[in-house]
C-alpha cells in the first residue's frame, strides 16, 4: 500500500459520511417539524467546526501538541469535572448558547496525546509494570472514572481499552496486561455486584446475556437489511424513521437502507484502509516516538468505535452510546476525530518534508 493511500480513503468516509449525515438530520428533521432548515443549521455548523479543528491541528508542526499535552490533560480533566457540575441525572453536555460540546469526546483524543508523550518519555522503562502499564492505565483512569460518573460506562472503558493497547505497542509486557486485562475483568463483575452499575446499564446487560435482542435493534437490523444489495438510494429509505437514535448508536440501519450491503462493505473497507494505511505509515515512515505512539492509540480509538457500534448494530454487543467514527449524529464526535485526523497529516507533512531536505 502506498504511503499516501490512507489519505484517499479518509475522504471516501467524510464523503460518505456526509451524505449520511445530511440524509439522516434533514429525513428526522421534516419528520419532526417539517422544515429541514435547523437540520441544516446543524450540519453546516458541524462540519465547518470539524474542518476548523482539521486545520488547526494539521497546520501546526505536531511536536507543537507534544509540548502542550500536559495542558491538554488538564483541560481534559477540568471539562469532566465541570460537565459533572451541571444539574440533572445525565451529565454530558456543556451548553455555549446555541453550541452543545461534549467533553468526553474532545478528551479520547486529547488524553491520547498525552499518553503518546509519556510513552515516549519512558520508552526506556516500558517493559516494567508499574512504568510501563500501571501509569498508562492510571493516566486514563482518573478521565474514566469521571466520564462513568456522567454516567457512560462504554465510553469510560474506551478510555482504559487505549491506555492498555497503546502501552503494549509501545513495548509493555503481554503478561503484564493479560494480568491488568483479568483483573479488570473481576472489577467490573465487582461493579455489578456492588451496584454500581445503573439499572439501564444492567438492563442491557442482562438483556445481551439472556440473547433477548431489544426492539431497537432488531428494528435496526430489519432496516438494515431492507436496502438490499444496492440500497433505496440517498434520502429514499422509510424505516429509519421508526429506528429509535438512528443517526448515531443505529446509524448502520440508515447506510443499510440507503446504500446497501454494497455501502456497507465499502465504509467497512475504507476503514480497513485508513487503519492499515496509518499503522504502516507509524510504523515504516515516522520516526519519532510521540508521533508514531499518537498514530497507534488513534488508530485503536477508530478500531474500537467502528467495531463497539457495528456490533451494536447486529446484536452481538449491549447497546452503548458509541460513535461511528465521521458518520454518527454528534458535533463532538466528529470534531474529535477531525482533530485526530488532523494531528495523522500533520505528522504525514512533517516527515514529507524531512525526506525532501
Amino acid at each position: 500500500m502506498d504511503k499516501r493511500a490512507w489519505i484517499l480513503f479518509a475522504l471516501l468516509i467524510l464523503a460518505l459520511g456526509t451524505m449520511i449525515m445530511i440524509s439522516a438530520e434533514i429525513t428526522v428533521s421534516m419528520k419532526l417539524s417539517g422544515d429541514p432548515s435547523r437540520a441544516i443549521v446543524k450540519i453546516s455548523v458541524k462540519l465547518l467546526m470539524g474542518f476548523f479543528f482539521f486545520l488547526i491541528f494539521s497546520i501546526f508542526h505536531y511536536s507543537i501538541h507534544e509540548d502542550l499535552a500536559n495542558l491538554y490533560y488538564y483541560i481534559s480533566i477540568l471539562s469532566l469535572i465541570i460537565v459533572l457540575l451541571i444539574p440533572g441525572k445525565v451529565h454530558r453536555w456543556i451548553t455555549l448558547g446555541p453550541l452543545s460540546i461534549q467533553p468526553s469526546e474532545i478528551s479520547k483524543i486529547l488524553v491520547i496525546i498525552f499518553l503518546a508523550k509519556y510513552l515516549k518519555n519512558k520508552k526506556e522503562e516500558i517493559g516494567k509494570f508499574k512504568e510501563g502499564l500501571l501509569k498508562p492505565i492510571l493516566i486514563a483512569l482518573l478521565p474514566a472514572i469521571l466520564v462513568f460518573l456522567e454516567p457512560d460506562l462504554s465510553t469510560s472503558t474506551i478510555y482504559l481499552a487505549i491506555a492498555i493497547l497503546m502501552a503494549y505497542a509501545a513495548g509493555a509486557k503481554l503478561l503484564h496486561v493479560l494480568g491488568v486485562i483479568g483483573g479488570g475483568t473481576l472489577a467490573i463483575w465487582g461493579m455489578i455486584a456492588g451496584g454500581l452499575v445503573k439499572p439501564y446499564q444492567l438492563e442491557r446487560l442482562r438483556s445481551f446475556f439472556s440473547n433477548n435482542l431489544q426492539e431497537q435493534v432488531i428494528m435496526a437490523m430489519e432496516s438494515a437489511k431492507s436496502g438490499g444489495l444496492l440500497g433505496k438510494g440517498v434520502a429514499l429509505g422509510e424505516m429509519k424513521l421508526t429506528v429509535p437514535v438512528s443517526q448515531s448508536d443505529f446509524i448502520f440501519s440508515i447506510i443499510g437502507e440507503e446504500f446497501g450491503y454494497l455501502g456497507i462493505a465499502v465504509i467497512l473497507i475504507s476503514y480497513m484502509g485508513l487503519v492499515w494505511g496509518l499503522i504502516k505509515l507509524a510504523n515504516d515512515v515516522v520516526k519519532d516516538d510521540f508521533a508514531r505512539f499518537f498514530i497507534y492509540g488513534y488508530t485503536y480509538l477508530i478500531i474500537l468505535q467502528v467495531m463497539v457500534n457495528l456490533g451494536v448494530n447486529v446484536g452481538v454487543l449491549p447497546v452503548t452510546g458509541i460513535t461511528l467514527p465521521f458518520i454518527s449524529h454528534g458535533g463532538s464526535s466528529y470534531t474529535a476525530f477531525m482533530m485526530g485526523l488532523g494531528l495523522c497529516t500533520s505528522i504525514f507533512l512533517s516527515n514529507e518534508r524531512e525526506e525532501k531536505t
